[in-house]
C-alpha cells in the first residue's frame, strides 16, 4: 500500500497522540490512540494540538521500526564502519554487500518512516497558524518545530534516495499522484525551512522541560550547519556551527561515557525512547551487544575490522565507543548501552559533529591554524595530541579520520563517503567482489512504485 495513501486526508494519530505534552519531570504523558479523527477535534485546544506536534517526534521514533532499532545498526553496514555479525537476516546480508533489493524491509521502512513523518509535520503547518487561543510564541514555536522535523527528514530521504516527492500538504490526492524532485529542489527546501525554523524557535530547552528530544533554535543551527557541509558551502557550514559552539548551553563531556547518557550537555538533538511501555523502547542495543559477558556468539552487527583498526594508539575512544568481548576475541559497539530497558537516546546531533563540521569547512577555506584548532578539540578530548597536518589536503584527511571514529555508528560515515565522492574508491577496495557505483542510491521501494508511476524511473542500477 502507498505511504501516502495509507496516510489519508484526516489527522492521523493512531500513533500521533500516543505521545503527548513534555512536563518538567521529562517524561511524555501518553493518552489512548484513537482512531483518524476530524482537525476540528485533533486542534481543539492546547493539549490536543502540542499532541499533534509530539506527534511528529513520535512518528519519527516509531514509523517504520528505524530510530529505535534499524538505523544506527543495520544502516551501517552500507559503509566500511561495519560488518555482519551473527545475523543471517537476508535483508541485513543485503546491505552488507550492498546489493539491495527493491523488495528489501529496510529500505521501505526508512521511506515510510520520513514520508509519515513529514505527513504530521505538513498537518501541524496547516493548522496551527489559524487557532486563536495559541500565543504567537507558541505558534511559533509550534510551526518551528514542523519546519525543522520537516527539513530533516527530508535531507535523509534525499541523502539515500537522491530524487524524492516534495510533499508539502496533508492531502492525500495530491501526494498520491506527485513526481520526484530534483536533489537540488530539496535541499533548497530544506535549508529555507531550517533558517525559517532558526527564526520561529525559541533558544534553549526551558519550553521542553529541559529534555532535548525536541527541536530549539540551536539545533536548526546544527543542522543547517550539516547541510551546508553537504552542499559544500563551507562559509555557511562555518558560520552555523560556530553558532552552536559559542552557545553556552553545549559542553564538550571529558568522560566518554557521558556523551551517551539522556540528555547529555554534547546533546543537541536526541531521539526519544522510555522504558514506561515496550512500544516507546530503543531495540539498538539489542543488535550491537552480546547477549552476556561471557557470550562467544557474535552481535548481529559489528565493528568492521578497518573501523577497529583506524584507532590510534592511545584513542580513548576505541574502549568508550567499542568496547572487546575477551571470551569471543572480537570488539562490538557501545554507544548504545541499555539492551534491557531500551533507554539508549540515539544522539542525532551533538557539539563533537560541530567542531569537526567547522574544522573541515575552515580547512577548506584555508583557515589552516583554525582547522587544526577544532580537530584538536576532538583530539585531544580523546587523550590524543594534536594533529600532525598542516596543509589543506592533509587537514581535511585528518578530519575525515576523526569523524570515521568519532561519529561511527551515528549515521555518519556513509553519507561522508557520498558527500566527499570517496564512495567508490573506499567501499571498491572494502567489497571489492560486490560494490558498484549504482549503489550509492538505495532503490525507490517496488511497493511505491507499484502504488504510484508518477515515482518512476527506478534509481539506476536497480
Amino acid at each position: 500500500m502507498n505511504t501516502h495513501t495509507i496516510l489519508t486526508h484526516r489527522i492521523i494519530i493512531a500513533l500521533g497522540l500516543a505521545m503527548t505534552v513534555l512536563i518538567s519531570c521529562n517524561k511524555l504523558v501518553t493518552v489512548s490512540p484513537t482512531a483518524n479523527i476530524s482537525t476540528a477535534i485533533a486542534y481543539s485546544d492546547s493539549t490536543t494540538t502540542e499532541a499533534n506536534v509530539n506527534g511528529i517526534y513520535y512518528q519519527l521514533q516509531q514509523a517504520g521500526v528505524m530510530y529505535n532499532s534499524t538505523y544506527f545498526s543495520i544502516y551501517p553496514l552500507l559503509s566500511d564502519e561495519a560488518a555482519v555479525g551473527s545475523s543471517t537476516n537476508a535483508f541485513v546480508l543485503e546491505f552488507s554487500s550492498n546489493q539491495i533489493t527493491t523488495s528489501n524491509t529496510n529500505v521501505s521502512s526508512l521511506w515510510s518512516n520520513n514520508l509519515k513523518t513529514i505527513y504530521q509535520a505538513n498537518s501541524v503547518l496547516e493548522n496551527v497558524g489559524n487557532l486563536s487561543f495559541l500565543s504567537a510564541a507558541k505558534k511559533n514555536q509550534f510551526m518551528g518545530e514542523a519546519r525543522f522535523v520537516r527539513a530533516y527528514c527530508y535531507f535523509i530521504l534525499t541523502s539515500y534516495f537522491g530524487k524524492v516527492p516534495l510533499a508539502t500538504t496533508s492531502d492525500y490526492k495530491v501526494n498520491d499522484a506527485l513526481s520526484r524532485s530534483d536533489t537540488s529542489v530539496i535541499y533548497d527546501f530544506v535549508i529555507n525551512e531550517l533558517r525559517d525554523a532558526d527564526s520561529l524557535l525559541p533558544s534553549g530547552y526551558a519550553a521542553f522541560g529541559n529534555a532535548r528530544i525536541r527541536a530549539c533554535r540551536e539545533a536548526a543551527e546544527g543542522l543547517l550547519a550539516r547541510v551546508y557541509l553537504s552542499k559544500g558551502d563551507w562559509a555557511n557550514a562555518e558560520l552555523y556551527a560556530t553558532k552552536v559552539i559559542n552557545s553556552p548551553l553545549f559542553m564538550l563531556q571529558t568522560t566518554l561515557s557521558n556523551i551517551w547518557t539522556v540528555n547529555s550537555p554534547e546533546s543537541i538533538w536526541e531521539i526519544w525512547a522510555s522504558s514506561t511501555s515496550y512500544a516507546y523502547e530503543n531495540f539498538t542495543a539489542q543488535s550491537l551487544l552480546p547477549v552476556n559477558a561471557s557470550s562467544v556468539v557474535l552481535p548481529s552487527v559489528i565493528p568492521s575490522a578497518r573501523l577497529v583498526g583506524s584507532f590510534e594508539a592511545g584513542d580513548a575512544r576505541k574502549t568508550n565507543y567499542l568496547s572487546y568481548q575477551a571470551a569471543g576475541d572480537y570488539y562490538y559497539v557501545y554507544k548504545y548501552r541499555d539492551a534491557i530497558t531500551g533507554t539508549d537516546q540515539p544522539k542525532i546531533l551533538r557539539l563533537a559533529e560541530m567542531y569537526l563540521i567547522r574544522g573541515e569547512a575552515r580547512a577548506w577555506q584555508n583557515k589552516l591554524s583554525d582547522a587544526a584548532a577544532d580537530i584538536d578539540r576532538i583530539r585531544n578530548r580523546a587523550g590524543l595530541s594534536n594533529t600532525t597536518a598542516s596543509t589543506q589536503s592533509d587537514l581535511l584527511s585528518a578530519t575525515m579520520q576523526e569523524r570515521y571514529v568519532e561519529l561511527c555508528f551515528e549515521g555518519s560515515r556513509w553519507l561522508d563517503l557520498k558527500r566527499t565522492g570517496t564512495a567508490d574508491a573506499v567501499m571498491g577496495a572494502y567489497r571489492p567482489a560486490t560494490w558498484k557505483p549504482t549503489a550509492k542510491l538505495l532503490p525507490i521501494p517496488a511497493s511505491e512504485l507499484g502504488a504510484n508511476a508518477n515515482l518512476l524511473p527506478q534509481n539506476p542500477g536497480y
